[in-house]
């Protein structure tokens, strides 16, 4: 697997990464991922000309009119990503966060919900998000507790960067609520921005396409749209209400979620040469039942 990209490497903690390393079918494969450096893009070029090696793109990103996640999908050997297509094999942020297997606080789990900060609290370091909420909806934007660039540092020494940190998670848990914004609503995009908030047993109020349902359980966050209707004492007894699902240790995943990244995962067991017409198909057909609404 030779991966180019300017942020990863073939040891992140990315289980697409991680979990196609382990098949011998794809030591060879070139796996193009969204960020790229110039000389990336000229090896690019070159091995779509030349065809030494197959060919892989990794388009998880939703920010698709930036000219710089723009590829010739239709070149490609393999695309991993959230769109259709004859090549693309259904794979997003949030099947990826989630199958990663990331090991956090077990404490959290067992919190006690007396001495919370009776507020809602939005880690981002995305600009525009909170440039969002404070243009369209500022009655909300006052009432926030925001950590990120610009705001409250996420501890002492530094500020939230780019890259999540888990000691967003210690300041999620404090916290009544958080809001969580998925970064677009494009078709079959899901970057799983609750995911943070629920593995900190903090109910997100999360602002996403409806079909979000079709990933995450409803009784494990709040529809933002429905929240912003809601009298304070509705939006306490919602609050409410989640928090007791997520302490009762039920999963938040629906039961598709589970079934697809279980597909996934054995489609690309260690040593198996994948079916990739046969794995593609199946994949397509698993995500036309996340799109639906």
């Amino acid at each position: 697997m030779i991966l180019y990209s300017t942020v990863l490497n073939t040891y992140s903690k990315h289980f697409l990464i991680q979990h196609l390393r382990k098949n011998k079918w794809f030591w060879d494969h070139k796996f193009f991922f969204e960020h790229l450096s110039k000389k990336h893009y000229l090896i690019l070029a070159k091995s779509l000309l030349i065809r030494s090696n197959k060919v892989v793109f990794v388009q998880m990103e939703g920010v698709i009119h930036h000219w710089y996640y723009y590829r010739p999908t239709y070149l490609a050997d393999i695309v991993f990503g959230y769109r259709e297509g004859p090549k693309n094999i259904y794979w997003n942020h949030l099947f990826d966060d989630y199958a990663s297997g990331r090991t956090f606080d077990p404490t959290y789990k067992s919190k006690s919900t007396s001495d919370l900060i009776s507020k809602v609290c939005l880690i981002s370091s995305n600009t525009n998000k909170i440039r969002s909420i404070k243009n369209n909806y500022p009655d909300i934007y006052k009432d926030l507790d925001i950590y990120g660039e610009l705001h409250k540092p996420i501890d002492k020494e530094r500020n939230l960067n780019p890259n999540r940190s888990e000691t967003s998670l210690s300041t999620l848990a404090r916290y009544m609520a958080s809001l969580c914004i998925e970064n677009n609503e494009d078709e079959g995009y899901a970057q799983g921005s609750a995911m943070w908030s629920l593995a900190a047993m903090t109910p997100p109020i999360l602002k996403a396409s409806p079909t979000i349902k079709n990933f995450l359980r409803k009784e494990f966050y709040i529809n933002f749209f429905d929240y912003i209707k809601m009298t304070n004492q509705e939006r306490l007894s919602a609050i409410k209400r989640v928090q007791e699902r997520l302490l009762s240790g039920d999963s938040y995943l629906t039961n598709l979620t589970k079934d697809y990244i279980q597909f996934f995962s054995e489609s690309f067991e260690s040593d198996e040469e994948p079916d990739l017409k046969k794995i593609t198909l199946q994949s397509q057909s698993f995500r036309r039942k996340f799109i639906k609404i």
